[in-house]
Formats: C-alpha cells, sequence, structure tokens
C-alpha cells in the first residue's frame, strides 16, 4: 500500500469517478485542487468554482488540500510532502491542459513520481474517433454517428477511499454562500433527477420554448465535472419517464455537440 495524490480539476465529484479509483486502489490518497492563477479570476465562474470546492470538500469530510501557486510547483511539493509514488488525474484535452500537464509531468519524473491519467471530462475522450480515411470529423451528424458506433463505458461505481489529512491546506478564498444554482455532486445529481422525472418528457420540442422552464440545467455541473456525461448516458438508457424516444435522442444530441468540440478543439487548438 503506498500514498497517492489525486489532483482534482475539471472532476469535481467523488462518484463515477475512474481516476480516484485508481488512487484508491492503491492505499490513503491525499485529495489536492490547485488554484492556478492563471484560471483565477472573479465574477460568476470563478464563484462558482469556489463553491463547487467548497461542496467537495464538504463531502469528502473536510480532506480537500487547497493550495495556490504554479501547478508545476505545487503538485510536485504535495507529492513529495506526502511521500507519493504516483499523481493521478484525469486526463486533460483543452491546449492550456495538456501545457500545463506536460510541465507537471516533468517536474514530477525529475522527482521520480508518476503522473497517471485515467478516463477524461467525455463520455468518449477526444481523438477516439476517427473517420474512414483515418481524419478526424469536421461535421457534426457524422461524428454523431460515429460517436454513437463507438459508445462509452459504464459508470464508474463508488470509490472506497482513505483520506489521508495530515496535510495543511490553504483557505478557500471567500465567495457567496448562496448563488443562483448550488453547486456539488449531490446538488447535480437531484437536478438531473429532477430534469429526468419532470421535463425529459418534451424535451425535444420544450428545449426551444423561452417561455418554459424546461431545460436540464446541468451545463454547468458538466463544466466542472460535478456529474460525468457518461452517468447522465446511462439514465438515459434506462428512463421511465414517460420521455418519448426522440426526446431522449435529442438530450443524447445535446451531449454529443459537447463532445464534437472537444474533439474539434483536441485537433485544432488554435
Amino acid at each position: 500500500m503506498t500514498t497517492s495524490v489525486m489532483w482534482f480539476r475539471r472532476d469535481l465529484r467523488l462518484g463515477d469517478h475512474p481516476a480516484l479509483q485508481a488512487a484508491a486502489a492503491e492505499g490513503p490518497v491525499v485529495p489536492l485542487f490547485v488554484l492556478d492563477p492563471r484560471l483565477a479570476g472573479s465574477g460568476r465562474r470563478w464563484e462558482r468554482l469556489l463553491a463547487s470546492l467548497a461542496a467537495l470538500r464538504e463531502e469528502m469530510g473536510g480532506a480537500l488540500v487547497i493550495r495556490q501557486g504554479d501547478p508545476a510547483e505545487v503538485v510536485a511539493q504535495v507529492a513529495a510532502e506526502a511521500g507519493a509514488s504516483q499523481v493521478h488525474v484525469s486526463t486533460e484535452t483543452t491546449p492550456y491542459g495538456r501545457r500545463r500537464d506536460e510541465a507537471v509531468e516533468q517536474r514530477l519524473a525529475d522527482a521520480g513520481i508518476g503522473l497517471v491519467g485515467t478516463g477524461s471530462p467525455y463520455a468518449v475522450t477526444p481523438d477516439r474517433i476517427r473517420n474512414a480515411s483515418g481524419a478526424p470529423y469536421r461535421v457534426f451528424t457524422p461524428f454523431l454517428r460515429a460517436w454513437r458506433e463507438h459508445g462509452w463505458r459504464a459508470p464508474a461505481g463508488d470509490a472506497q477511499v482513505e483520506w489521508m489529512t495530515k496535510l495543511e491546506s490553504d483557505p478557500l478564498p471567500e465567495h457567496p454562500e448562496h448563488l443562483d444554482q448550488e453547486a456539488g455532486e449531490r446538488a447535480a445529481l437531484h437536478r438531473w433527477e429532477d430534469f429526468c422525472a419532470e421535463d425529459l418528457a418534451g424535451y425535444a420540442s420544450a428545449r426551444d420554448r423561452p417561455d418554459l422552464d424546461s431545460t436540464s440545467r446541468i451545463s454547468t455541473a458538466l463544466k466542472f465535472g460535478e456529474i460525468h456525461p457518461r452517468t447522465l448516458l446511462a439514465d438515459l438508457d434506462q428512463h421511465g419517464s414517460g420521455a418519448s424516444g426522440e426526446d431522449v435522442e435529442r438530450f443524447v444530441a445535446e451531449l454529443a455537440w459537447r463532445e464534437f468540440y472537444a474533439d474539434v478543439l483536441w485537433h485544432d487548438p488554435g
């Protein structure tokens, strides 16, 4: 049994989390979030991130270690403090995230520590799908067909985690206690359950009605990884809410749009 670091980024949840499962399988886990000054700021996005971190910290009984600074320095420092042999992450696919992770991986390698990527924020990780000539898709409709044919894994089960709590944490910056939308994994799951029960039926047409409050309001939770699209897709496969096949297919296609543009960005980061 060895200690490892779970570096949270766009995966602020405990359930359906393959990278956390991989970390927990090794032994005690240091849960870390780095407040990167290049991504810090003010406004609603920043406030929402802080609220999500507060919810995650509460869900893990206060164990979350928060540090501010350059991730390449901070992650290596925390791993050294913990005596960790590996740092686990959900694989990042954005241009900045990839550059950042390359720098972190090199810094860790210099100290003999591995950076282990497992899973991603998507049902189908970017660059997994190519057309018959081996090129990436540029048009959504053929991408959607190939994405469906490729398929995705079932949701990961809950990890049995032993949190390591002896490391010091920086304070979480102050943020409003009450936002328009409650943050955190538990709130996201409740919001999704309510949508499936009340608004999935009729979604194919009602989603375009500005006079109706009929959308899922789940995009922010997906952005911060409070819920994984794989979880949503599994629930849609088993829906019993009275929704039609057209309603379900329309929502699945909306998830596919998100994954299509992640794939476009992977291949054309400029």
